[in-house]
């Protein structure tokens, strides 16, 4: 089979699920798939994607959630760990799609130093697991 993604804002793809950040916001786009079968026999498809303005978010704490600064972050992001005697087993960034980024991690005095200079600008998650298999999660903004 083949497919032929067009995200309506010039980015195309031919992967079977492809992941892609818009960079505009509070725009519309129309997303196409034209799928194509070992006969030729082909169907398209059109989804409208409504990307909103985001204005800020307001840090609710909540069970599990990690601290970090700065957000909105540019190039690194810092997690002050939940608990001085916390083991870190896993730290993942999750892109808003679902897309799951395994940043560089820089550890000192309690603090997590994440590379982000990498990413797109969007919505992230960033999601830490400790030896105890606890996990916590929270939101930020790459600008």
């Amino acid at each position: 089979m083949n497919v032929s993604w067009n995200f309506g804002d010039g980015a195309t793809s031919t992967q079977e699920s492809p992941a892609h950040d818009y960079k505009s916001e509070d725009t519309t786009y129309i997303v196409s798939l034209v799928a194509e079968n070992i006969f030729g026999c082909a169907d398209t498809v059109h989804k409208e994607i409504d990307i909103p303005k985001i204005t800020g978010m307001k840090e609710v704490p909540q069970k599990n959630e990690l601290k970090f600064y700065p957000n909105p972050a540019q190039k690194r992001l810092t997690l002050s760990l939940p608990q001085s005697n916390v083991i870190v087993e896993n730290i993942r960034i999750i892109g808003i799609t679902g897309v799951v980024i395994i940043p560089a991690v820089e550890i000192d005095n309690g603090e997590i130093s994440l590379d982000i200079s990498h990413l797109s600008e969007g919505i992230y998650f960033v999601e830490l697991v400790t030896q105890e298999k606890t996990s916590f999660r929270s939101r930020f903004i790459k600008y």
